[in-house]
């Protein structure tokens, strides 16, 4: 992730949310979604220029499309006619429009 260049940033889609390691993996914590969130699906794509953005299925209860630029702080960018009963979402980005 090109946004904290002096830390080795991980993120990893679990079926409980986003998890992030800004130490290569040997500690985690959650960046959306939480333990006790119901199992979900989830996804994550990082850019190369370290725009972060990430996916929730609605049995979360955190369901939508998120964007962040640092992995701590997002902001929900789910459209408002978008479905509220969603299950696997898988993200990517175009090169051309990150």
């Amino acid at each position: 992730d090109n946004s904290k260049i002096d830390e080795d940033i991980v993120y990893a889609a679990t079926y409980k949310g986003i998890r992030r390691s800004s130490n290569g993996g040997l500690t985690w914590v959650n960046s959306i979604g939480n333990v006790n969130t119901q199992n979900c699906y989830s996804d994550v794509c990082v850019t190369p220029s370290g725009q972060v953005y990430a996916t929730m299925s609605s049995s979360s209860g955190l369901g939508g499309i998120y964007h962040s630029s640092d992995g701590v702080k997002w902001e929900k960018i789910t459209p408002e006619n978008f479905s509220d009963s969603t299950q696997r979402l898988v993200v990517s980005y175009p090169p051309s429009n990150e």
